[in-house]
């Protein structure tokens, strides 16, 4: 069982200046463009108000709802995720009981082209099928660049017992005790995992 390791979708340090770069274009840029766009609908509607009436009203509500709806996806976007793709959840663990992916020899398994929105990682998962007990990890989150906020790896989990899934299921034996391993039930047999670090 041989599952997460530190090669190919998932676990490398990244350096310091990528990661400075991850940082900014990822969570402060997309922030700052949008504080951007806001504060020039104000200006435009400040400017266009007596020409254009409620049409110059629509700049502004645009870009705060594009604002309201970024707050509300950087919060729980797994939950929507998972709500907005749960049919082909279920369908791909069926494939897996049936035997209807292949998985190489150490649990990786790349999804049907029509399931690879699923997982991060190009469509690519890791599958545990140790003891009876099917163990899906879906990947959500192993950008290299993303490693600045702590966060080493995060996906949606099924474990088919229903029991909390540990992060021995889905490391190698070197790399058992790095992190914090923390997962969130969803519902029966489903999980969201997070693997955080310390620096």
């Amino acid at each position: 069982m041989i599952l997460i390791e530190q090669s190919g979708c998932g676990l490398a340090v990244s350096s310091l200046f990528s990661t400075f770069l991850a940082f900014f274009g990822i969570f402060i840029g997309k922030w700052v463009i949008l504080a951007g766009l806001i504060f020039a609908s104000i200006i435009y509607l400040a400017g266009h108000f007596k020409e254009k009436h409620n049409k110059a009203l629509l700049p502004l509500i645009f870009n705060v709802g594009v604002l309201i709806i970024s707050l509300l996806l950087a919060v729980k976007g797994q939950d929507l995720q998972f709500a907005l793709n749960k049919a082909a959840y279920h369908e791909v663990i069926t494939l897996i009981e049936e035997g209807k992916i292949e998985m190489d020899e150490r649990g990786r398994a790349l999804l049907p082209p029509e399931y690879r929105h699923l997982s991060s990682c190009g469509g690519g998962i890791q599958v545990n099928l140790n003891d009876g007990i099917a163990r899906v990890f879906f990947f959500h989150r192993t950008d290299r660049t993303e490693f600045w906020d702590g966060v080493w790896f995060e996906g949606l989990v099924y474990r088919s017992d229903n029991q909390l899934p540990q992060q021995a299921d889905y490391f190698t034996e070197e790399l058992l005790g790095i992190g914090e391993w923390n997962c969130e039930p969803k519902e029966a047999s489903w999980f969201y995992c997070t693997n955080t670090v310390d620096f």
